[in-house]
């Protein structure tokens, strides 16, 4: 089964922030949490019912 994650404006507006942010702080560090964001996400979507409380790298 495919699964879709939905980001509500505001939050996609507050990474675009971060990102700007972080690359402001050093050029490519804003891809970095780019990067870092999509690793998430995929995680997320690979396993949906994973309801574990943990922090992620």
């Amino acid at each position: 089964m495919n699964h879709t994650l939905v980001f509500h404006q505001e939050a996609l507006e507050k990474i675009q922030d971060a990102h700007d942010w972080y690359e402001l702080q050093r050029k490519g560090l804003g891809l970095e949490f780019m990067d870092a964001i999509g690793k998430v996400v995929q995680r997320i979507l690979s396993n949906p019912n994973d309801k574990t409380d943990r922090h992620l790298p």
